[in-house]
């Protein structure tokens, strides 16, 4: 096959995405919802990650919620970028339980999260933070409709270092 031979799908995810920094393939997204799912695809399939395509922060810090990312791409992410100390997935909406466990077991340094807007987000999720997250400062569960003051409670005490918790606009769950 040559290059033009293969659906441009095909091209622009193995051939031209790899090149792009981080930044405009958030731009990209907003193009349209084909470039949006191609660009979700891209970075499920990543199987490596560059610090320097998204700034000098990275990896210490990522600010997923400009990415619409779902389960599979955090997936990816936690596999690909090690030692994240801060990660911002506000209205992440596909987001479920899983997903966060498995970011969290990966990066047990993590020193801030925000999972806010997000009805997906369970009791389960938090209590796998707690877990995995004892040096966590920030919190961010606002607008977690499904997750209990129980299970907060029951958190708290693993987190030792936690100076900022947001519940703020959370409705109680009774479920």
């Amino acid at each position: 096959y040559q290059l033009l031979d293969l659906p441009w799908e095909d091209v622009l995810v193995t051939n031209v995405l790899c090149y792009l920094p981080l930044r405009q393939l958030v731009s990209l997204q907003r193009v349209s919802k084909n470039f949006c799912s191609l660009v979700q695809v891209y970075l499920a399939n990543c199987r490596t990650f560059d610090p320097a395509q998204t700034g000098p922060r990275i990896p210490k810090e990522a600010f997923c919620s400009m990415l619409r990312v779902d389960s599979l791409a955090l997936r990816s992410l936690a596999d690909h970028c090690g030692d994240l100390r801060s990660l911002d997935l506000t209205a992440c909406r596909q987001l479920r339980d899983e997903a966060v466990s498995y970011a969290v077991a990966k990066w047990p340094s993590l020193r801030s999260l925000s999972v806010a807007v997000n009805a997906n987000i369970t009791d389960l999720a938090v209590e796998e933070v707690a877990k995995r997250c004892r040096e966590l400062e920030q919190l961010d569960l606002t607008g977690c409709l499904r997750v209990r003051n129980e299970a907060i409670r029951l958190s708290l005490h693993r987190w030792v270092y936690l100076e900022h918790l947001s519940v703020l606009a959370r409705y109680i769950y009774h479920g």
